[in-house]
């Protein structure tokens, strides 16, 4: 849903719904003032500790400190700039390295193991970090789907700790990155999302074999017409502007590869289109926004089956 794509991209949030749920996680402070540092490096087990702001993807934001003086100048530096600021404890076991799970729907669709190359402690893949296959425990799987269904995400990505204790969820990602766990496990995930699209807006099978595949960085968004009245009878050139790929369009049980500008959107499509990950979902949203209806009370809302994945 919407309001779980927000609450998963605040990361103080996300910790704390997660934590209310039962959900295994590090240990997690938020500081608000540079003279509370030193307490929350003792609350969350002490040093070394990992500082990282709220808002953040891709690894972006997110710090190692080994001395309560380090932790002090960055906090006092994020704090400045107006960030807010959280200090979670660091799990050694698991160090530069983590295991990411895509959850579609109710369903573990694929799992991959992340390793940080050299002394870099993230181990993401935008930052040069390896992939490689996992065979992911019950125990992990079952951890990913409650963390995606706590935060009211339909297509999540979790990225888990392996700790002593077990798995403990490092954060929940609404909008996953692609190409390395396709990489990595084999699995058409986009395809997956796609068909789990389709199924949850009442349509029956359709063949999905001539999906793109995903480039670098390329994210897929849905879009139904039905939520949004002031789309319906408009072309796809008026909508989007020739700004935004239109790859298909699901029709009546049936997928329309590669529409036409000129092809005027009808009550039930469900629209999907392609483009750069990090700005694909707002440049749909301005499209909307743009053609929003009077009658539609939430112009904006993308709804539970519109997704950047």
């Amino acid at each position: 849903s919407a309001a779980g794509i927000l609450q998963s991209r605040d990361k103080l949030r996300a910790s704390q719904i997660l934590a209310r749920n039962r959900i295994p996680i590090p240990r997690t402070m938020n500081v608000r003032d540079v003279r509370d540092v030193e307490h929350a490096i003792e609350a969350v087990g002490g040093l070394p500790v990992v500082v990282k702001v709220t808002k953040g993807t891709q690894g972006q934001g997110v710090f190692l400190r080994h001395t309560a003086y380090e932790a002090k100048s960055l906090v006092q530096g994020l704090l400045h700039a107006r960030r807010d600021v959280l200090i979670q404890e660091y799990v050694a076991e698991s160090h530069g390295r983590d295991v990411r799970v895509i959850v579609v729907g109710d369903e573990v669709v694929a799992a991959m193991r992340r390793r940080a190359r050299g002394r870099e402690f993230r181990s993401n893949f935008h930052l040069n970090g390896t992939v490689e296959s996992v065979d992911l425990p019950e125990e992990f799987a079952d951890v990913a789907r409650r963390a995606a269904r706590v935060l009211g995400l339909n297509v999540a990505g979790v990225d888990l700790l392996e700790g002593n204790d077990g798995p403990m969820v490092l954060e929940v990602n609404s909008s996953p990155g692609l190409q390395g766990i396709e990489m990595a496990s084999g699995v058409n995930v986009a395809g997956a999302i796609v068909d789990h699209a389709i199924r949850e807006a009442g349509y029956g099978d359709v063949e999905i074999d001539g999906l793109l595949r995903m480039l670098p960085d390329e994210g897929v968004a849905t879009l139904q017409v039905r939520r949004h009245p002031g789309l319906i009878g408009r072309t796809l050139k008026e909508v989007f502007h020739g700004e935004i790929e239109t790859f298909a369009i699901a029709r009546n049980s049936h997928m329309m590869w590669n529409p036409e500008p000129l092809t005027r959107l009808r009550f039930d499509d469900v629209v999907l289109c392609t483009g750069p990950r990090t700005s694909l979902r707002n440049s749909v949203r301005s499209a909307v926004e743009r053609c929003s209806d009077p009658s539609d009370e939430h112009p904006l809302d993308p709804g539970p089956d519109e997704a950047e994945v």
